[in-house]
């Protein structure tokens, strides 16, 4: 379990790194846009992986795998709190609690939208 969701977790990080430096050419980096759509798409994905699992069992090296190796490494919520903690100490107050209002509801959000997913497509 542990090789699988190391090699998960590689994967994951290379993954982060790749659509971070994408979304940074992109979008700037007056605000950090990768690590919000990262932490969006990781929960909707992760979101679908619940939902999966509630209606089909999934083998424990998948789930870990996926869940903890891949998308735990694929999103960034120690990078998010340290952007937050940047924007905070540079005065960037509407820039902060428009990242953190994204993040957080956008996160539950999109988890729910995976969830809702999988009912959506059964069997």
């Amino acid at each position: 379990m542990i090789v699988v969701i190391g090699i998960g977790g590689a994967i994951g990080a290379v993954l982060r790194y790749l659509a971070s430096h994408h979304f940074a050419e992109l979008l700037g980096t007056s605000f950090p846009w990768g690590t919000l759509v990262i932490n969006l798409f990781g929960s909707f994905l992760l979101g679908i992986l619940y939902g999966v699992s509630i209606n089909f069992p999934l083998d424990p090296h998948i789930k870990g795998f996926i869940g903890t190796g891949l998308l735990g490494a694929f999103t960034t919520f120690s990078t998010f709190s340290i952007e937050n903690l940047i924007m905070l100490r540079d005065g960037n107050y509407l820039a902060m609690m428009s990242y953190l209002a994204g993040t957080i509801l956008g996160g539950i959000a999109c988890g729910f939208l995976g969830i809702v997913m999988d009912s959506l497509f059964p069997g």
